[in-house]
């Protein structure tokens, strides 16, 4: 994974389309999935994470480094956007010059979207290439009025799984851009340790989530819920629910 991370780094630039488009334009976070994974970064310490981070079996990277800003403080209206987020500078909002963004999964997906904090240029994109870093598709961010606190929804969906990398690239470097709320499906909620043997579903994956509900992480927020706590019991029979039904 280290190594294909930085090969794609490297190669995020002059890539070949693939082929004809055959996206679905989401334009609406209600359009997404039901069953696809969501990465919230609620519950997750503020503060730098370095150049790459690997979140619910989702590897993120920026050449720069990255940290987790809380925008509770910052006026913003807008789709996905809430709470903490992932930005794209090891320092706090605006403290450098923006560049991209790759989110890598860890098997291929259909569909992506995400939430996209003060996109006020024109030029914000995001784009999505296969396991051959060949570009599928592009979709533009819908810009907000200058002066900040808007946020975008921008999402695609393939026909079929092939969706291996994201990138973010901003407009331009001196606009502020924060992503939140990573929606990406089909995907295997209890693979909680990102494995690809088979059977796919094992004891360590009950453990890797009682990892994660002992440290508070948001992954172990199975039910969804918004209370206070916000991991309960609840989560526990969430959890066994949908490994008896298995990966799909």
């Amino acid at each position: 994974m280290t190594n294909r991370v930085v090969r794609l780094l490297c190669a995020c630039a002059g890539v070949a389309a693939a082929g004809p488009a055959l996206a679905e334009p989401l334009t609406d976070p209600g359009q997404l999935s039901a069953g696809n994974v969501l990465i919230t970064f609620e519950g997750r310490p503020t503060g730098p994470l370095g150049p790459v981070a690997t979140i619910q079996c989702v590897t993120f990277s920026s050449p720069q480094g990255m940290s987790i800003v809380d925008l509770s403080s910052q006026a913003y209206t807008g789709p996905l956007v809430g709470g903490r987020g992932l930005h794209p500078l090891p320092g706090p909002i605006g403290s450098g010059l923006y560049i991209n963004t790759s989110i890598v999964f860890s098997r291929p997906v259909s569909e992506v979207g995400l939430g996209w904090w003060d996109p006020t240029s024109t030029g914000n994109v995001l784009r999505v290439y296969n396991s051959n870093n060949e570009l599928l598709e592009e979709v533009f961010v819908p810009p907000q009025p200058p002066g900040g606190g808007g946020a975008s929804f921008v999402g695609i969906r393939r026909q079929t799984a092939e969706i291996a990398l994201a990138i973010c690239f901003p407009g331009a470097a001196s606009d502020t851009y924060v992503i939140d709320n990573i929606s990406f499906g089909p995907a295997c909620y209890v693979n909680c340790d990102c494995s690809t043997g088979n059977p796919t579903l094992t004891a360590n994956d009950f453990q890797c989530f009682l990892n994660a509900y002992a440290s508070g992480d948001a992954y172990a927020n199975c039910d969804g819920s918004t209370g206070n706590p916000l991991l309960t019991a609840n989560d526990f029979q969430c959890f066994l629910n949908k490994y008896a039904v298995g990966c799909p």
